[in-house]
């Protein structure tokens, strides 16, 4: 690992990158910057399939981050960050998962 990555590995960050998947070479973009910057969040697909969720996390100005942003994307407005939710308490590596609703557990 070179030492500017090594030293940037425990600072939060605020940049993104998306994979454009394509026929032959796929390429890498800069995505939106974060609202805040993180270290430790988790992403997924949010519930419709239409944006990403981004949870918990470690951020430079109030420790553990309660806050759970979505991430969409709009011809007309390209990408928007907005918050959904808050957590009870921050979150820093958590893991996250979405449960279909309803859930169908089988009896025994």
């Amino acid at each position: 690992m070179e030492k500017d990555a090594a030293r940037n590995y425990l600072n939060p960050l605020d940049s993104t990158e998306y994979l454009v998947l394509r026929p032959g070479p796929s390429q890498w973009n800069d995505g939106p910057t974060l609202p805040k910057h993180l270290l430790g969040a988790v992403c997924l697909t949010s519930p419709d399939g239409t944006g990403i969720l981004i949870v918990g996390g470690y951020n430079d100005e109030e420790a553990e981050n309660k806050l759970i942003y979505l991430l969409q994307h709009s011809r007309a407005d390209g990408f928007q960050w907005s918050t959904v939710a808050e957590l009870s308490g921050g979150r820093v590596h958590p893991v996250a998962m979405l449960i279909p609703d309803p859930v169908d557990c089988p009896a025994g």
